[in-house]
């Protein structure tokens, strides 16, 4: 799990421009909620990690 601040992740987002002007523009609305979200993700460590990764065993 990444253990840099959400804030730091969106910042290195513009830098590398994998976050250009026009996608950063659509999600201005929603940034805090965005930050906020990646927040506690990132709090709650390696179990939220694997039930998000989880796959089912025939591919379902």
């Amino acid at each position: 799990m990444n253990a840099q601040p959400p804030a730091e992740l969106f910042e290195r987002y513009e830098r590398s421009r994998f976050l250009y002007p026009a996608k950063r523009a659509r999600l201005a609305p929603y940034r805090s909620l965005i930050l906020e979200n990646w927040e506690r993700a990132r709090r709650a460590g390696e179990l939220l990690h694997l039930v998000v990764s989880h796959e089912e065993p025939d591919g379902g």
